[in-house]
């Protein structure tokens, strides 16, 4: 799943770059949890996912608390990329919650701040007592049940879903060059 993915995103890519209403050089990737990690391995600088001879790469990301965001899940086998050298041209932004235990904090800010050590155009914001999916409402997830015993919860922070959702549309604002966030084409 982790290797096909990428090219799922790239073909919904394609899909939306021939369609005559939509700016080729203005897509934008976003993706929540489990596809949130797959958008990080989608545009990366060697991404398995990327077609040749693709006239315009998405203009920017967003990932809401990626699953797979460490170093380990970013590199071989589920990419071309070795460890410690992920980098992306896409400018990226990460959403996630320093109290998720499905997503872990930590891992992804430790991956994330070597990318950005090496010049990639990546934000990461974190809020501190958000839990996984803290834009949807709360639930636990006894199913899930981690091999540690503990039970993801998934569920709304309402400071950080407001943050996100305000920070989210200014990011995509200033990435997608002031194109107004309406519809229209400019």
């Amino acid at each position: 799943m982790w290797r096909d993915r990428p090219k799922d995103a790239y073909a919904a890519l394609q899909y939306l770059q021939a369609q005559p209403f939509v700016r080729a050089d203005r897509v934008a990737l976003m993706r929540w949890s489990q596809g949130g990690g797959a958008a990080l391995l989608t545009i990366n600088a060697k991404s398995i996912g990327r077609p040749g001879g693709l006239a315009h790469d998405f203009r920017a990301a967003v990932s809401f608390y990626p699953g797979g965001c460490s170093e380990t899940y970013q590199s071989r086998p589920y990419t071309e990329v070795e460890s410690g050298s992920w980098t992306t041209q896409v400018p990226l932004l990460v959403l996630i919650g320093e109290a998720d235990v499905w997503t872990r904090f930590k891992p992804c800010d430790a991956f994330i701040a070597g990318v950005r050590a090496r010049g990639n155009p990546v934000e990461l914001k974190s809020y501190p007592g958000a839990v996984h999916a803290f834009d949807l409402p709360r639930t636990e997830l006894p199913a899930y049940r981690m091999q540690s015993g503990v039970i993801p919860v998934i569920g709304t922070d309402p400071a950080a879903r407001s943050d996100a959702f305000t920070r989210v549309l200014e990011f995509l604002k200033i990435q997608l060059d002031g194109a107004n966030m309406t519809g229209d084409r400019r």
